[in-house]
């Protein structure tokens, strides 16, 4: 398992002391794709990484930028962007160039980007509201579209978006104070993407894994 940092380095994640903002599974014989924060988009040969370095570089950050998501992908996948303005672009692997791990990738289209997930359209997207409000939204529900398009809105105030692994039973809300809250996957419905979620918490949050 790969950790990665917002100044868009990776390790292991047996490293201690770390302050990863996430981490992947490393897949041979795939694509690494990674996000920044500005909407830059790089998807690179799994084969242009040691992956056994203390430190690797995963790409070349333009200045003022960071790092927000990264992870390992086949052509038949997709990669799916929420950007500040609740709306959600669906942009497949395989219509990405690939280049080496020191450039600094593509614009999506996106200007601002603030989530990220690889899926497959059999796939279900976790959404969270500034509220606490969260449901789940299948991803074939959302047209493929190309970069440089504005994608299709969701619902207002969406702050996290995140694959649901299917084999998960619930999910984990910590709030700011106390302990944390265990949601049970039934109780989260599956809605359209325009369509508000049930209330996780009354409770100010900090992250939802």
């Amino acid at each position: 398992i790969m950790g990665f940092t917002a100044n868009g380095e990776m390790r292991s994640v047996n490293t201690l002391g770390e302050s990863f903002i996430g981490a992947f599974v490393k897949q041979e014989n795939s694509k690494v794709v990674t996000v920044t924060a500005n909407g830059n988009v790089k998807v690179s040969l799994s084969d242009e990484y040691k992956f056994t370095k203390s430190s690797e570089r995963l790409l070349k950050l333009k200045e003022g930028d960071q790092l927000v998501f990264a992870a390992c992908a086949t052509d038949n996948q997709y990669l799916v962007l929420l950007d500040a303005q609740n709306h959600i672009i669906k942009l497949p692997i395989k219509d990405f160039s690939t280049t080496g791990k020191n450039t600094s990738g593509v614009k999506s289209g996106f200007e601002q980007v603030i989530a990220a997930a690889i899926v497959d359209d059999s796939d279900n997207l976790l959404f969270v509201t500034k509220d606490n409000k969260g449901k789940l939204t299948p991803v074939k529900d959302f047209s493929v579209d190309s970069r440089g398009n504005k994608g299709q809105m969701i619902t207002e105030n969406t702050l996290v978006m995140r694959k649901f692994d299917a084999a998960r039973e619930s999910i984990y809300v910590i709030p700011k104070v106390g302990k944390p809250v265990i949601v049970d996957r039934n109780k989260i419905s599956i809605k359209s993407r325009t369509a508000v979620g049930a209330s996780l918490t009354t409770r100010a949050v900090t992250t939802i894994i």
